[in-house]
C-alpha cells in the first residue's frame, strides 16, 4: 500500500510539473557542465566546476567567483577532504581532533622535502588520514586562513595576490581517485602533479622552502576552515545505502548463478559415466571435497547476504525494485547517515553570506556545493557558515560570526535588517529568544507528558506574539513598497496572500507606519529601495525579516498541526476544516520563508515535500482546499533542483521516496 501510494504521489508530482512546461524544462535540461554522480557509492567524486575561479575581493580577501553564468542547480564543487573523521549519527567528532592529523600529514611531506626520514605517505593513507596524500596537505595548508594568527605575518596585499596563480592551479588540479591512486604513486611516495600546478608553485614560492606550521597554526587552520555536522545529507545517505544493498543483492545473485552453473557442469554426460564406474580408490570423478565445500560455503554466504538484505529492507519481498527502494533504515533503527568533521580546502575558499548563492552538504566523504539561484558572470559564490543560526536576528548572527571567524557580515539581508526600527528589531529578538529558550522546550515537554493545559498555554503565548508581529511586519511591508516605488522598481505586486503574518493589519498601525516613515530622509529611503530591489521585491524583503523569527513560525506550525490532530474528527466539521486549514497555512508560510532565505537547504526540501503531500491530501479529501497542488509541485520542484540539481525521472523517484520518509521525521 505504501509503495503504491508513493508511486502515485510521484506520478501526480510529475504530472503537475508537466503543466509548468517552462519551469520543468529547466528542471530536466542538461547542466552547464558534465557533473559526477554524487549518489553513486562507488564513485569517489572530486570535481570542480571549470566556470569558477579564485579572485582577490575588496574587503573580503580571497573568494570564488563565477567566470561565466552558472544556472540554478549547477554543481559548483564535489571535492574530497584533506582529513575527515566520521562518528555516529548526531554525535559529531571533536573538530580539534583534525589538528594532529593535519600536522602529521604536513610533517611527513616536510621531512621528505628536507631529506629527513618520516612516516611514508602510504602509511598515512592506510591510517585513514584523509583521501589525499601529504603532498596536497603541504600545498594547501599554508594557504588557508588562520584568523588572528595570520594577521601578524600576512604580508602585503601584493604578496597575497602573488599566491593567486598557485591557488587557482590547485583549485582546478585533477585529483586521482582512491580506486586508481595506488597504481600511480611515484617512487618518493607522492602523487604525480600537473605541470600547471608545479609551474604556478615555482612562480609563487620563488624558490622558498615549505613554510613551517606549528601545532598552534594547525589548530587555527582547523578552527577557521573545518566543517562538521551531526549528520550527512539524509536523502543521499538513504539512496547510497539502498545502492549498496542493491549491489550486494546483485552480486549475491550473480555468485549464486555462477555456482549453479558450475554444479550443473559437474553433471555432464562424461561425469555421469565416471560416477557410474567408481575409481579404484572408491572416490568419484568431479570436484575435490575441498572444492565442493568452497562452493557450498559461497552459496551459504550468498543466501545469508540475500536474507540480510531482505531483512534490512523491512521484510519486503516484492521483487528487486522493492528491495532497492525500501532498503532504508527504520526510524528506530541505527541511522545510516553519519556525523562528520573534516577539512575541505576547496570549500574553505567560499566566503559567507546570510543570503548565500549556494547550498552545501556532505555525501560520504564528498563536499557538495550547488548554486541555488542563477549566478551571473563576475558575481561571488557564497555559502552560509551558520547552519540553523541563519534563522536568528542580525545582531545574533553578527555576534556569532565575530566570535567564531572574526568578521562582520554586510550582505543585503543584514543591511535590510539594519533598516528596521529599533522597536521592530527588539521585538524580533524577544520572539526569537523566547521561542528558543522557553516556548520550544515547553512545547516538547507537553508532547511527552501529553499535557493539554501546557499545550494551551504555549498556544496563548504564540497568539500574543502574533498580535505584536503582524502590525510590525505590515508596517515594514508598506515601508518597503514605498521605497521600491521611489527607486523605480516597478508596480508593487499584490501582497494580500503572500504571508499570513502580514496579511492581517489594522488602520491605526498603518497610520503610525506612515507617520514614522515620513520622518525618514530621502537618502535612507533610497538605500532601502535599492536593498529591496536587490533581494527581489517587497514581499521577499518581508519574508527575509520573518526568517529572523523562523523558530516562532515553525513552532506555530507544529502547535497548529498538533491541535488539529488532537481535536479534529469531532462533530463540528467546519471547525475541523478550519484547524487543518490553519495548519496548512502555517506550513505554507514556513515554505515561503525557507525559499527566500535558505533555498535548497534540507529543511526547505522537507517542508516543500510535506506541502505537496498536504496539497494532495486536500485535493483527495474533496473538502476545503487552500493549497494548489500545482503550485506545491512547482515549489517542490524548485527545492529539489536547488539541492540536487538536474536529474532523471528515475533518480527523482528515488529522491522523493527518501524525502517523503525523512520529511515525516522532521515535519508534523
Amino acid at each position: 500500500m505504501l509503495r503504491s501510494s508513493l508511486r502515485l504521489g510521484v506520478k501526480r508530482f510529475w504530472d503537475c510539473i508537466q503543466v509548468h512546461r517552462t519551469a520543468a524544462e529547466g528542471f530536466r535540461s542538461a547542466s552547464s557542465c558534465r557533473e559526477p554522480d554524487v549518489f553513486d557509492p562507488n564513485e569517489n567524486c572530486h570535481w570542480v566546476n571549470p566556470l569558477i575561479d579564485v579572485r582577490q575581493l575588496a574587503g573580503k580577501g580571497r573568494g570564488l567567483i563565477a567566470k561565466k553564468a552558472i544556472k540554478t542547480g549547477d554543481l559548483v564543487l564535489a571535492v574530497q577532504p584533506l582529513a575527515l573523521l566520521h562518528g555516529p549519527h548526531e554525535d559529531m567528532p571533536d573538530p580539534l581532533a583534525l589538528s594532529p592529523i593535519l600536522h602529521m600529514l604536513f610533517s611527513i611531506h616536510k621531512s621528505h622535502h628536507e631529506g629527513r626520514q618520516g612516516l611514508p605517505p602510504r602509511a598515512a593513507q592506510a591510517a585513514g588520514w584523509g583521501s589525499q596524500n601529504p603532498l596536497l596537505a603541504a600545498r594547501w595548508l599554508p594557504l588557508l586562513h588562520r584568523g588572528k594568527l595570520q594577521v601578524q605575518d600576512a604580508g602585503h596585499p601584493q604578496q597575497q595576490e602573488h599566491s593567486l596563480p598557485y591557488i587557482q592551479a590547485l583549485l582546478h588540479q585533477k585529483i586521482i581517485s582512491s580506486q586508481s591512486r595506488q597504481s600511480r604513486i611515484l617512487e618518493d611516495g607522492s602523487l604525480p602533479a600537473s605541470t600547471e600546478v608545479e609551474d604556478a608553485a615555482a612562480e609563487a614560492a620563488g624558490g622558498r622552502h615549505v613554510p613551517h606550521l606549528t601545532e598552534a597554526d594547525m589548530m587555527a587552520i582547523v578552527s577557521q576552515n573545518a566543517f562538521g555536522d551531526e549528520y550527512e545529507d539524509l536523502v543521499a545517505a538513504d539512496i547510497r545505502h539502498s545502492a549498496h544493498t542493491h549491489t550486494a543483492l546483485a552480486n549475491s545473485a550473480h555468485s549464486q548463478a555462477q555456482a549453479h552453473t558450475f554444479l550443473e557442469s559437474c553433471r555432464s554426460p562424461s561425469s555421469e559415466t565416471q560416477a557410474a564406474n567408481p575409481t579404484p580408490s572408491g572416490s568419484q570423478a568431479g570436484p575435490s571435497p575441498q572444492g565442493l565445500q568452497g562452493e557450498n560455503t559461497q552459496l551459504q554466504a550468498c543466501q545469508g547476504l540475500i536474507q540480510a538484505g531482505l531483512q534490512h529492507a523491512g521484510g519486503e519481498q516484492e521483487g528487486s525494485d522493492a528491495q532497492v527502494l525500501h532498503a532504508q533504515p527504520d526510524g528506530d533503527s541505527e541511522d545510516v547517515a553519519q556525523s562528520h568533521v573534516g577539512l575541505w580546502p576547496h570549500f574553505s575558499l567560499l566566503n559567507h553570506s546570510c543570503l548565500p548563492t549556494c547550498v552545501h552538504y556532505v555525501v560520504g566523504s564528498t563536499m557538495v556545493v550547488r548554486a541555488v539561484r542563477d549566478v551571473p558572470a563576475g558575481e561571488e559564490l557564497t555559502v552560509s557558515y551558520l547552519g540553523r543560526e541563519d534563522f536568528s536576528p542580525a545582531s545574533a548572527r553578527s555576534r556569532l560570526l565575530e566570535e567564531r571567524f572574526g568578521f562582520t557580515c554586510r550582505c543585503p539581508r543584514c543591511q535590510l535588517e539594519s533598516c528596521l526600527s529599533s522597536e521592530t528589531a527588539q521585538l524580533l529578538q524577544k520572539v526569537s529568544r523566547d521561542c528558543k529558550i522557553n516556548l520550544g522546550p515547553t512545547f516538547l515537554s507537553t508532547i511527552e507528558e501529553q499535557d493539554r493545559k501546557g499545550l494551551a498555554q504555549v498556544g496563548s503565548a504564540l497568539t500574543a506574539w502574533s498580535r505584536q508581529l503582524q502590525p510590525a511586519l505590515a508596517q515594514f511591508l508598506e515601508q518597503t513598497q514605498r521605497a521600491f516605488r521611489e527607486v523605480g522598481g516597478g508596480p508593487v505586486p499584490n501582497s494580500s496572500n503572500y504571508s499570513s503574518s502580514s496579511s492581517t493589519t489594522n488602520t491605526s498601525n498603518n497610520e503610525s507606519g506612515n507617520s514614522n516613515s515620513s520622518s525618514s530622509s530621502s537618502s535612507s529611503s533610497s538605500g532601502l529601495g535599492d536593498l529591496v530591489v536587490a533581494v527581489g521585491g517587497p514581499e521577499a524583503a518581508v519574508l527575509l525579516i520573518e526568517a529572523t523569527a523562523y523558530d516562532y513560525l515553525e513552532l506555530l506550525q507544529q502547535h497548529t498541526q498538533l491541535c488539529a490532530s488532537m481535536y479534529g474528527g469531532g462533530s463540528d466539521g467546519d471547525e475541523d476544516d478550519r484547524a487543518y486549514v490553519s495548519a496548512a497555512a502555517a506550513l505554507h508560510l514556513c515554505g515561503q520563508v525557507l525559499h527566500a532565505t535558505s533555498k535548497g537547504s534540507e529543511l526547505h526540501v522537507f517542508v516543500a515535500m510535506r506541502l505537496l503531500e498536504v496539497a494532495q491530501q486536500q485535493q483527495a479529501a474533496g473538502g476545503l482546499c487552500t493549497l494548489d497542488p500545482f503550485e506545491a509541485a512547482h515549489a517542490c520542484q524548485e527545492a529539489l533542483l536547488a539541492r540536487y540539481g538536474n536529474m532523471s525521472v528515475q533518480l527523482m523517484e528515488r529522491i522523493m521516496r527518501a524525502c517523503v520518509k525523512r520529511s515525516r521525521q522532521f515535519i508534523m
